[in-house]
């Protein structure tokens, strides 16, 4: 019996051992191990009773004379209750957390607790030759692509280890305790320098808990594209060491693919870098000159449609997502990214909800996909749902400061300012004088009323990133709200003439300068704003009308009567949606010259498209529509004489709710003036020429803001106030002092101010 249960110990150890090396390397779940050793482990005592109950003789298998003892009722008893519970504690150990694991993958994300964390760092450049830095970042993102693949690993994002290597270097917790406090189990990392035939390349699997390494490689002799060939058995021998499956599917960033084509991958992760930064005009160029480089490059093409859709091209964005063929050589995981991008490009947002849902049940820690989750959550006016996710990649990668600056952003945009404040401190904690932290900052004292501090926000980040376009906007914006108005146009033409700027940028800069010309009465000069960059605005489709329905009020203001008309009639045909908006314009047009009953008609028309707000049927743009027709009637019936109708209707379009233009406000003063309520007349128009909404600056109404000082002076002096009225003329004429001399509200206040 002795000599049997030796044996099998024996045996078993080696059956064990054998299994740990061999059951990974033919991809065997994790769990495979586990259940071989729960099989030993169980075979011992059937060994153990049946060593004992016979004995193996020459003459062959015969009753052990101790086996009288086995008819015995506790020896029985004696001999199963251990085995039971073996085989009860066993099935436990082996399926207690692989059950557990499924049921989360059915009721949502894994926890992260029961998977290894695992981080990449870049291999360290030790040749002394600096063209070959890119090739530490290079193989890393092919490792992290590559361990990405499995669902039983969590992979730390490059720009959550980069965080942590700054608190490293910043020398605020030595190496191992940041990793450690951030969650990390592992830490791939390695180096690469010259040798006698080529490169050596050595790499450690660090255990952080442990502090000890773990599979040491090195390879010799070494060619750059040899070398970004050994990240696929790098990555198989990673997920051998830490018992992981392998994944058989092709990946887009097999290292293979790129040994041809080391220059393209080269670009490719300028681009990356490029975009991570938000330099989105710089990571355009470098994928595409990826994708001249390898027109096969697929990746490179999703992410160049990427930057297309974050800087507002969204037809061109999906242009180049659908030119990724169906039998790309994609991964399950690329080809879900692809497809899923697919579905936001075109706004089919709920097929996009499902695509990313799916990803994240499959990959529950991927970064990008979640951020991809409340992008669409958001654009679909899901507010709730987009913070949600984001806070879940907040708790997921607390170092990683892109997410805390895109929560910051979402905090801000609901108006939650105290959340977007803790949020951007945490951003910025991390990511000290980063342009885009700086910018939305600068938002945020926007938002709060301090425009002197928001450029001070804007300036910082514009000197850590010249060509950052929202803060070159930003800063303008903070100019001219502290009266800053040359320095502002100086901005904001720099941006509309460079031709390296993303045309996005140079279309809003073209309209704030526009809106910024027109309230100064430099109507001639608003026009050579937006002229010139007709072909960029037509491109772009989404804001073409608006450029026609801007330029033909521009020319009406010049007294250009046919021109603004051609141009209102260009609008109307090519609006996206009701064109509400540019059927107002035609009805100013009209008023201007006069024709009533035209105007009239145009009313009747815009109420075609219009519903009450309290309309269960109603939209946002019918509410609009009814509001707009309410106001254009009353010009319409002040026109005609009829001051009491004209006050109803211009008090419905400023009580009814939606959108409160400070035009509505105007209307209603000139109604209340024609009916001697010139009191109440005048605090509507001083309302109306402070109105502005820190969240949403509005130039394009800035002219009416201009308006309602010289409205308020006009009835100021009708009420014998002419000092006051004075003052307010002049007011007016030093904002309109490049204004044309012949101008109806120049001659009206130069009248006004000589009276004060």
């Amino acid at each position: 019996m002795f000599r049997a249960v030796v044996t099998y110990l024996i045996v078993a150890w080696l059956i064990a051992q054998i299994g740990d090396l061999v059951l990974p390397a033919f991809d065997a779940p994790r769990w495979a191990l586990r259940a071989l050793i729960t099989l030993l482990v169980l075979g011992f005592p059937l060994v153990f009773a049946l060593s004992w109950l016979f004995d193996v003789t020459p003459e062959g298998v015969r009753r052990s004379p101790a086996a009288r003892v086995y008819r015995s009722l506790w020896f029985r008893l004696g001999l199963a209750t251990p085995v039971v519970a073996a085989t009860i504690a066993g099935i436990w150990w082996v399926w207690g957390d692989y059950l557990d694991g499924a049921a989360l993958h059915v009721k949502g994300p894994l926890d992260p607790q029961v998977l290894p964390t695992i981080a990449v760092a870049e291999l360290r450049n030790l040749t002394g030759d600096e063209s070959l830095d890119w090739l530490g970042e290079g193989a890393a993102n092919l490792l992290r692509n590559e361990l990405a693949e499995s669902r039983h690993l969590i992979v730390v994002s490059r720009t959550r280890w980069q965080s942590i290597l700054r608190l490293q270097s910043a020398g605020i917790v030595r190496a191992e305790l940041a990793e450690s406090r951030a969650g990390i189990d592992y830490v791939l990392s390695g180096e690469y320098l010259s040798g006698p035939s080529g490169l050596i390349l050595t790499t450690r699997l660090s255990d952080i808990a442990g502090g000890a390494d773990l599979v040491p490689q090195r390879f010799d002799n070494l060619s750059t594209e040899t070398l970004l060939q050994t990240t696929a058995r790098l990555a198989s021998v990673t997920k051998q060491a830490l018992k992981v499956p392998h994944t058989d599917a092709v990946h887009v960033f097999a290292a293979d693919f790129f040994v041809d084509d080391v220059a393209a991958y080269e670009s490719y992760l300028s681009g990356l870098e490029y975009f991570h930064r938000f330099s989105y005009e710089k990571a355009e160029r470098a994928f595409r000159a990826a994708l001249e480089l390898q027109p096969r490059f697929h990746i490179a093409r999703y992410r160049l449609a990427h930057v297309q859709w974050v800087t507002g091209r969204a037809d061109d964005a999906l242009a180049s997502i659908e030119a990724i063929p169906a039998d790309a050589s994609l991964g399950p995981r690329e080809r879900l990214y692809v497809d899923g991008a697919r579905a936001v490009f075109a706004r089919d947002y709920d097929g996009a909800k499902a695509i990313f849902g799916s990803l994240l049940e499959q990959y529950p820690f991927e970064i990008e996909a979640r951020e991809f989750l409340a992008e669409v959550h958001w654009l679909n006016y899901e507010e709730d749902e987009a913070v949600l996710q984001l806070e879940r990649l907040a708790e997921q990668e607390p170092e990683n400061e892109a997410i805390w600056s895109y929560l910051g952003e979402t905090y801000l945009d609901l108006g939650r300012l105290d959340d977007a404040q803790e949020a951007l401190d945490r951003y910025l904690s991390l990511a000290p004088e980063d342009p885009f932290g700086l910018y939305v900052l600068g938002n945020l004292e926007q938002l709060r009323g301090a425009a002197e501090a928001a450029g001070g926000y804007y300036e910082r980040a514009l000197a850590r990133e010249p060509t950052f376009r929202p803060a070159q906007l930003g800063l303008a914006q903070s100019y001219a709200l502290t009266g800053r108005q040359g320095e502002a146009e100086l901005v904001l033409r720099d941006l509309i003439s460079s031709d390296a700027a993303q045309p996005v940028y140079r279309i809003d800069a073209a309209f704030d300068l526009c809106a910024l010309l027109r309230a100064k009465g430099r109507f001639a000069d608003a026009l050579t704003v937006l002229t010139p960059l007709e072909p960029i605005i037509a491109a772009e489709q989404i804001r073409e009308s608006l450029a026609l329905g801007t330029r033909a009020l521009t020319h009406m203001e010049l007294g250009q009567w046919v021109e603004a008309q051609q141009l209102i009639a260009l609008a109307i045909e090519r609006a996206v949606g009701p064109p509400t908006r540019y059927l107002f314009a035609r009805g100013m047009l009209e008023l201007e010259q006069g024709q009533v009953e035209a105007a009239r008609a145009t009313v009747q028309e815009i109420r075609s498209y219009s519903l009450p707000p309290e309309d269960p049927q109603g939209t946002a743009e019918t509410a609009a529509a009814y509001k707009a027709a309410a106001y254009l009637h009353g010009l319409v019936l002040l026109a005609a004489g009829d001051a009491a109708a004209a006050r109803a209707q211009l008090a419905t379009a400023v009580e009814v709710e939606g959108y409160q233009y400070g035009i509505y406000k105007l209307g209603l003063a000139a109604a209340l003036d024609a009916l001697g309520e010139r009191e109440s007349a005048a605090s509507l128009a001083a309302e109306a020429a402070t109105e502005r909404d820190a969240g949403d600056m509005r130039w394009d109404l800035e002219l009416d803001r201009t308006r309602a000082r010289l409205l308020e002076a006009r009835i100021r002096s009708a009420m014998g106030q002419t000092s006051e009225a004075g003052r307010l003329a002049r007011e007016f004429i030093a904002r309109w002092q490049l204004a044309p001399a012949d101008h109806r509200d120049m001659v009206l206040a130069r009248q006004l101010a000589g009276n004060g």
